[in-house]
């Protein structure tokens, strides 16, 4: 699934290369993804 990376508030963090954490703030809250990704 696509993440929308432009949406305002909402950014990644590359980690070891091949792992992104998703960080998005939802109603003042914020709220972490950890997701994989294969390139």
């Amino acid at each position: 699934m696509a993440l929308p990376l432009r949406l305002p508030g909402l950014f990644a963090l590359h980690l070891h290369g091949e792992h992104r954490l998703v960080i998005e703030r939802v109603a003042g809250r914020v709220v972490i993804h950890q997701c994989r990704f294969h390139f």
